[in-house]
């Protein structure tokens, strides 16, 4: 055992240790590193186990041979080029690259052996460089997502900044602009928020009434006080839909069914609803003109109208009184008031009282959407707004004539047809065709994104007697349409879905299926009045069993 110097132990045995060749060799074989050794004229010496099998080569195939006899592709490979800057330096060199050889990434360290060759360990980091790649491609993908968020929140900052502008500016010069012009804009603007939030709320509206319909439809289910819940249930749902309707009205964004109409007639029609709805204290009186015009117009839509109208002049007479309701034909000049119609021929019906008026000062604030004399509870401000829009998409206009504590007249001008009106008993069996249930067909295709919508459909037509097969998306009523093909004799789509929407998926459909009949379901307005629907069978939501029933019926022809 050597002896402790001065110097220390170290010095002593480092003075008396030289290992072995073989020993070394033995230490090169067991580390986890690829090691392999060339002479000046890079001539491979020594390569340990690793480096074979990495290589996937046998010592006899590398030992004694040269570099590039053995791997005769690295010559412009980057691993090369450090072999001759160590070569040419003699300063050890260490670098991370991709082995030509390998076809993977290596750490690379190369130094200058004693006896004036080279010296290489390297192991394999192509696990940790495909990682750490992956995850600057993650970094990457999340700082674009990052940015592009950014961008969005940005843009619609600057939208909703510009929109305030805007609104803000409408506000400042409302006072010097031109009457037409400031009404134009107010409904375009009420009409577009109408737009975009008429889908989900008539889904909303759908789902509450077509479920408390399938309730009132099963008596056994509830006692006396659940009917009488049930029924106010009811009741307050279709309030949610007038007022959605009376929106959609004064927006001009319903979908109108214009025809040939005898005002007479309608007005006519209505008297028993009328007598009903105003109570006994007021009395109506009708000036039907004789030879009256045929009026273009929707039938559903002036009743609105009319009703409208009697109902704010009963509630200008709170002492009773007499309303009256006249119909003519006039020709108008150039309009008066902004809301007059441009001259032509135009059938009117106007509905006067003797009530409490209209003060100067507001009379051009009547038809502006939610504003109203009325006290809380009494109205919502939309009557003559519905009013305006329903005349205005027609074609025609209002005239408004009223003065304190001496009664006001309202005229409604509608466009004159040269058309004979269709005779109304004729008329009153289509729409009793109409409104017949339609017969039980081998199967109905229900597609609809909101599944409670859908479930409540689904549940109306089965209990109509119809077979029906439920799809939430455009993708899944087509491969339900390819398994079920023999089956399926309707298909009902909503207009607005994700993806692939109504007209898409029929016109795919058509495309196997070029005699299938189809029903389109929309919350949104203007989808419903849009010109690919013009030909196509349209129902509104909200919607009830009965005319849901009524037109599949009409779809089935």
């Amino acid at each position: 055992m050597p002896r402790r110097t001065e110097e220390g132990w170290g010095d002593g045995v480092a003075a008396n240790f030289e290992p072995s060749p073989g020993a070394l060799a033995e230490v090169l074989e067991t580390i986890g590193d690829a090691v392999y050794a060339m002479d000046r004229d890079e001539r491979i010496l020594f390569a340990n186990r690793r480096a074979l099998e990495l290589w996937g080569k046998t010592i006899d195939d590398v030992v004694g041979r040269r570099l590039l006899e053995v791997f005769p592709g690295i010559a412009d490979g980057e691993p090369y080029r450090a072999y001759r800057s160590v070569f040419a330096s003699g300063q050890p060199e260490r670098l991370e690259t991709v082995a030509p050889a390998l076809g993977r990434w290596i750490e690379l360290d190369v130094r200058p052996a004693p006896h004036g060759g080279l010296v290489v360990v390297f192991r394999d980091i192509d696990a940790r460089k495909r990682g750490e790649a992956a995850l600057r491609d993650s970094e990457e993908r999340l700082r674009q997502a990052n940015e592009l968020l950014e961008h969005r929140v940005v843009e619609r900052t600057a939208e909703l900044e510009t929109a305030n502008r805007r609104l803000a500016a409408q506000i400042e010069d409302r006072e010097l602009a031109e009457a037409q012009l400031r009404q134009n804009q107010r409904l375009e603007a009420i009409g577009q928020l109408t737009a975009g939030i008429a889908h989900d709320f008539n889904n909303l509206l759908t789902s509450i009434i077509g479920n408390i319909e399938l309730v009132e439809a099963r008596p056994g289910l509830l006692d006396e006080r659940g009917r009488r819940l049930l029924a106010a249930a009811h009741a307050a749902a279709a309030r949610g839909a007038s007022l959605t309707a009376q929106l959609l009205a004064f927006s001009r964004q319903q979908r109108m069914n214009p025809e040939p109409l005898d005002l007479n007639r309608v007005i006519a029609g209505m008297s028993a609803l009328l007598d009903s709805t105003i109570g006994a204290a007021i009395a109506i009186e009708t000036r039907a003109a004789p030879d009256l015009w045929s009026a273009l117009a929707d039938a559903a839509q002036i009743e609105l109208v009319l009703l409208n109208l009697v109902i704010n002049s009963r509630d200008a007479m709170p002492e009773g009184g007499t309303i009256v309701i006249s119909t003519g034909n006039v020709t108008l000049g150039a309009p008066q008031r902004p809301h007059e119609p441009q001259p032509g021929d135009y059938v009117a019906v106007s509905v006067a009282d003797r009530g409490i008026g209209i003060a100067a000062d507001i009379i051009d604030k009547v038809f502006d959407p939610f504003f109203t004399t009325k006290e809380i509870g009494r109205g919502s401000g939309l009557g003559l707004s519905q009013v305006l829009g329903v005349a205005q998409q027609l074609g025609g206009g209002v005239r408004l004539d009223s003065a304190p504590m001496a009664g006001t007249v309202v005229t409604v001008f509608l466009p004159r047809v040269e058309i004979v009106v269709a005779d109304p008993v004729r008329r009153a069996r289509t729409a009793h065709r109409h409104r017949a249930v339609a017969r039980p067909v081998g199967g109905i295709l229900l597609v609809d994104d909101d599944p409670d919508v859908r479930a409540v459909a689904a549940a109306m037509l089965r209990d109509a007697g119809h077979t029906v097969i439920e799809a939430g998306s455009g993708g899944a009523a087509l491969e339900q349409l390819d398994a079920e093909a023999s089956r399926i004799d309707l298909l009902i789509a909503d207009l607005a879905m994700p993806g692939m929407n109504g007209f898409e998926l029929a016109r795919a459909a058509r495309q196997e299926r070029p005699d299938l009949p189809v029903l389109f379901v929309t919350g949104f307005a203007d989808m419903a009045q849009s010109e690919e629907s013009r030909h196509e069978t349209v129902l509104q939501k909200p919607f009830c069993a009965e005319e849901l029933t009524a037109k599949v019926a009409e779809a089935l022809g």
